[in-house]
């Protein structure tokens, strides 16, 4: 390998002539990622907007070189200021090349390079400079500061170690050694250090599109048949996996005579809560005198209700005087708090008309037989709409009469859609990455799409490196382990009650150890799955 001397690498005074020089941003750019990068010319004219990572404490560029190569090069802060100069004032015609033509905004050529570097050089006095020499100058430097011979061999995108030996060399900092290339003084380097440690440059920034931010993405038809059956009084079952969206529709009904619960249970709450409703709309006046409710095992009189609410809706006694309904109700509760849940139940059934007010309740996922009976108790009144992940089996009784929608994960394009209404001004590093790479992690699923929307927000840009480290295992469909333990544990049963009837003692504390195996495997994928 032929070694450089010192006279063909430039001296630090010519490249600071070669920089004093006025031109083009995008030329002082050019310069700048030459001699401060290492890159060859045919790299700088390929150089793409998805190879700068400019996040966090150290920007860097990620360039292919021969072979398909992959390597990572520092920025120093020099370079960070003329790469910033020029990328702001870059035409935006050009959205992949982070050099291009002047005029035409295409891919800038070899020629070109050589021919601004000779214009430059000739403008500063000094002797023709090519894109090579400046690599070198690279190099050079980094032998200078003692950087391992394989260091600057990796740095530069050698293919051998033996290249990098006409720089001779020794040992320290990479990082270091990088940016010492900066010649400048130390308030420029300082007062660059404050400009770009919070900078960001991404390729694009995702459009903003028309209409609210907030509006519902690809549920529009199931949102419209749901609020025509709360305006219809229509029992409606909403089906779909969870974080699919059903309480976003249920948020979006409206109707005066709505009242919404989160859900069932405890029974007693939700029933003070649909009482409390009813209070605030002047149905449901309670007294405040003597107790008119039954206590937990008594009867309900038949006089209860009709000393609670009168025909008008006010009550028998009237409402205290100058007292506001909320504590009013709050007075009336304290004072019942031994009545029973039927108590309750019969209470708020007698106060309402059949099929004039609708029920919302957001989640029925934790329905029991008993809150299966309450359910089948309000709807003799009320009309119900609710939200339920599936219908298990022993329950299909209590909505043989429901109407059921339901609702599946969002298409790809409904994805993008909602992506750039909630990311919509965001600078951003890939466009294609962030909507591929969500798409793949959330399946469509709105709740896991909206979470990890969520994380990349707090971050000044979406980069590539945020886009890759996001992950949402709770958008995976979930296996149902059931048959897997049910199966061997049942076996293990049979097989020891058959081993105790042969008389096989030794197959009776195997079968025994392998059921207690099963149970205890049992346990702990139950506590895993919580």
């Amino acid at each position: 390998m032929r070694p450089i001397s010192s006279f063909q690498v430039p001296t630090p005074e010519e490249l600071t002539a070669l920089r004093a020089v006025p031109k083009h941003r995008r030329d002082q750019a050019l310069i700048e990622v030459l001699a401060g990068c290492g890159l060859r010319v045919s790299e700088v004219c390929a150089l793409q907007v998805a190879h700068l990572h400019w996040t966090g404490e150290a920007p860097f560029l990620r360039i292919v070189g021969k072979g398909g190569q992959e390597r990572r090069v520092p920025l120093n802060l020099q370079t960070q200021d003329a790469l910033r100069a020029w990328l702001e004032a870059r035409p935006r015609f050009q959205r992949f090349l982070v050099f291009c033509n002047l005029r035409t905004g295409k891919q800038l050529t070899r020629k070109a390079v050589w021919a601004a570097l000779r214009r430059h050089s000739r403008q500063a006095g000094l002797r023709s400079l090519s894109p090579h020499l400046l690599r070198h100058s690279f190099g050079a430097g980094l032998a200078q500061r003692q950087v391992p011979l394989a260091q600057i061999s990796a740095l530069m995108g050698h293919a051998s170690m033996l290249s990098a030996q006409r720089y001779l060399a020794a040992g320290t900092s990479l990082p270091a050694a990088v940016a010492q290339l900066d010649q400048r003084s130390s308030l420029a380097r300082w007062w660059s250090c404050l400009r770009n440690r919070s900078y960001r440059f991404f390729g694009e920034s995702l459009p903003t599109p028309a209409g609210t931010t907030s509006q519902t993405v690809g549920r529009q038809t199931e949102l419209q048949q749901l609020q025509a059956h709360a305006d219809q009084r229509v029992d409606t079952l909403l089906l779909g996996p969870a974080g699919v969206g059903k309480s976003h529709l249920l948020a979006q009904l409206s109707g005066e005579r709505l009242i919404r619960l989160v859900r069932l249970s405890p029974p007693k709450q939700a029933l003070l809560e649909i009482a409390e409703a009813l209070h605030s709309r002047g149905v449901f006046q309670p007294t405040t005198g003597a107790s008119s409710l039954p206590t937990a095992g008594e009867p309900v009189p038949p006089s209860a209700a009709e000393s609670v609410q009168g025909p008008q809706g006010e009550s028998a006694t009237g409402r205290s005087a100058g007292r506001a309904p909320q504590e009013d109700f709050e007075v009336f509760k304290k004072q019942h708090h031994r009545t029973s849940i039927q108590g309750w139940l019969r209470l708020v059934l007698d106060a309402v008309e059949k099929d004039q007010w609708v029920l919302v309740i957001d989640d029925l996922s934790g329905l029991s037989p008993y809150l299966g009976r309450l359910l089948d108790q309000l709807g003799g009144k009320f009309r119900i709409i609710a939200a339920l992940r599936e219908v298990k089996r022993g329950y299909t009784s209590h909505f043989s009469r429901f109407e059921r929608l339901s609702l599946a994960n969002l298409s790809r394009r409904e994805t993008q859609q909602l992506l750039r209404q909630h990311l919509a001004g965001l600078a951003v590093e890939d466009r294609t990455l962030l909507e591929t790479h969500l798409w793949e992690h959330s399946g469509g699923n709105p709740r896991a799409l909206l979470e990890m929307i969520e994380r990349l927000r707090r971050e000044p840009g979406v980069s590539c490196e945020a886009v890759r480290q996001l992950h949402h295992p709770g958008a995976h469909r979930q296996i149902d382990l059931t048959p897997i333990i049910l199966i061997p544990a049942v076996l293990l049963v049979a097989a020891r009650f058959i081993a105790r009837g042969l008389g096989d003692t030794e197959a009776y504390i195997l079968a025994g150890i392998g059921a207690a195996l099963v149970m205890g495997a049992q346990f702990f994928l139950f506590r895993m799955r919580r």
